[in-house]
């Protein structure tokens, strides 16, 4: 194994394709690589057994720690054979503070927690809000499993709410959704490790869009489209008062050139997917089309 002066990366090859990466310092360079301890971070209510850390993220000056097997008030999903308060599982929210110091300000469970859920399994975190993984939850049948999405100042000021539970569209027995979390912006990806699509454990993940909150009324945008709260004529996920997808030339207005663009283009799309005057998302430009531009006309919200 070579290693060159410095802080350098020495990779090690095990049995099959896994690599493990290590960064290692040589006595000359020792001090010129080192990175900061910030804090070190404990649950308020920390327990025995609870698997405090075995999930983490960062982002910013916010951080979420996941603790699995948090014995919780939580329902058995089975009594008597299961026993409640078991495993419900926790994560907790940390925040620096005006004085630089690392502080709980949250603690998050499911709303419909249940023994053996393990919620915390799995967490990610992208500015103001939060993916929380329970692989073991029973949604469609034992472990297929949910992932819940939390957000800041949901349901109050520096609240963490939630604000929606997330399960897969073909659940399944055993599918373990959650296993696996991660959150980038307005885009969750989320693992279901033992789902059968390709095969007994295969696996698979699942894409979520529609995160944001983009009229800041304190609810995701995909619960306002679901719950028929804001219109998505055109499809994207995005409500309609939070966009001008009308506005072909981008000049802050839907007016007489955007008309012209959309009558160039009027009849079946060349493409699917690359057709931005389809509002209807019918595979053509007609009428239905027209008549979304012209109830849009004038500046854009």
């Amino acid at each position: 194994m070579n290693r060159s002066p410095g802080c350098s990366q020495d990779v090690l090859r095990l049995a099959g394709p896994i690599l493990i990466a290590m960064a290692v310092l040589s006595p000359a360079a020792r001090g010129q690589c080192a990175a900061n301890e910030l804090a070190k971070l404990t649950a308020s209510d920390g327990a025995l057994g609870d698997f405090f850390a075995w999930s983490v993220s960062v982002s910013g000056d916010t951080a979420i720690v996941g603790a699995r097997n948090v014995d919780d008030d939580c329902p058995s999903p089975n009594p008597p054979q299961i026993p409640a308060d078991i495993n419900c599982g926790a994560a907790y929210i940390f925040q620096v503070d005006a004085d630089g110091t690392w502080v709980e300000v949250a603690r998050l469970t499911a709303e419909d927690a249940e023994s053996f859920d393990h919620f915390g399994n799995a967490v990610s975190i992208s500015g103001d809000t939060a993916i929380v993984g329970a692989h073991r939850s029973n949604e469609a049948g034992i472990n297929s499993g949910s992932a819940f999405i939390f957000r800041r100042d949901f349901g109050g000021p520096d609240n963490w709410g939630q604000v929606v539970k997330l399960t897969a569209s073909d659940a399944a027995l055993s599918d373990n959704f959650g296993a696996r979390v991660s959150l980038d912006g307005e885009t969750a990806i989320v693992a279901a490790i033992l789902d059968d699509d390709n095969g007994a454990n295969s696996g698979s993940a699942y894409i979520f869009g529609g995160l944001s909150d983009c009229n800041d009324n304190g609810v995701l945008d995909l619960c306002d489209i679901a719950d028929g709260n804001s219109d998505d004529d055109n499809n994207n996920g995005i409500p309609d008062e939070c966009e001008c997808p009308w506005d072909f030339d981008n000049s802050g207005d839907v007016g007489v050139k955007d008309l012209l663009i959309l009558l160039g283009t009027w009849g079946p799309c060349p493409k699917k997917g690359d057709c931005p005057a389809d509002f209807d998302a019918s595979g053509d430009v007609g009428v239905k089309d027209l008549l979304f531009l012209l109830g849009a006309w004038g500046p854009c919200p």
